[in-house]
């Protein structure tokens, strides 16, 4: 048998080695090697163990975010809701202006915008888009043009009769921009009243980032970063590796350049 040869042969072979050379090789097949195997399964075993628990914390952590980012959009949702049906904002919305004195009165007297901004610390500013040809207009009540008409966010909030609709806009009055939910407002006859646009304050969704320790971003529909922890990654780069938007929690590996990440 070639198996009983070979053991043969390599008994002969062992014993005919000199002590010292035949105690090296007991030390290393017997006790060296063993243990230095033993070792490399242990150490691989708990890189596995710490890679598991970190994605579970940033499963965690994702789960957290998108709960908080959900309580933020949901209360934007219900303010933008209180203005339907208020009779001084369609009574503006359908008056036609003759002095400019009336008009100026109108919009002095109404407070809700601000009242609002005030109460809820996640808002930032209030206004609305009228198609009333016979007022000025200003940051608060804003006259619809025809450039206005014609624009993306306009036209989607037409279509979506009453829904909101999101999108990342510059805040009137100021250079900065922000997350913004828009409603279409009408009257309970079905006359237009005007797009209402809720702004969420910058700052609010920065809040949500500011602990993180890797790069994270809030991305709006799936083409836009609103908001982003500035670390390393550019936000324009997680834009090209996102899942799809019906795609459930994900979590994968990815290359940006020639560094790999853990994408949450």
């Amino acid at each position: 048998m070639k198996i009983q040869g070979w053991i043969r042969r390599g008994a002969e072979f062992f014993s005919g080695m000199k002590l010292r050379y035949r105690m090296f090789l007991v030390y290393i097949f017997g006790g060296a090697l063993p243990i230095a195997l033993i070792g490399i399964f242990l150490v691989k075993g708990n890189a596995e163990i710490l890679i598991r628990q970190a994605e579970e914390r940033e499963k965690t952590e994702m789960e957290l975010i998108v709960r908080q980012v959900s309580d933020l959009t949901e209360t934007v949702d219900i303010v933008s809701r209180q203005f339907y049906f208020d009779s001084k904002l369609e009574e503006i919305a359908q008056k036609e202006y003759v002095w400019y004195k009336d008009m100026v009165d109108d919009f002095r007297e109404y407070t809700d915008f601000m009242t609002y901004s005030r109460y809820y610390d996640s808002i930032e500013w209030i206004n609305v888009y009228m198609d009333n040809q016979t007022i000025k207009g200003n940051a608060r009540f804003v006259r619809l043009t025809d450039e206005l008409r014609s624009s993306e966010w306009y036209r989607s909030v037409s279509e979506k009769k009453g829904k909101s609709v999101w999108r990342y806009r510059k805040i009137p009055a100021s250079r900065g921009s922000a997350l913004c939910s828009h409603r279409f407002l009408r009257t309970k006859k079905g006359g237009a009243v005007g797009a209402l646009a809720v702004y969420v304050k910058p700052e609010r969704l920065s809040e949500l980032l500011q602990e993180r320790t890797q790069d994270c971003f809030i991305v709006l529909n799936s083409d836009t970063v609103i908001s982003e922890t500035q670390k390393e990654l550019d936000g324009e780069n997680i834009l090209q590796v996102l899942p799809g938007s019906d795609s459930e929690l994900v979590q994968k590996n990815i290359f940006i350049g020639e560094k790999e990440y853990v994408m949450t």
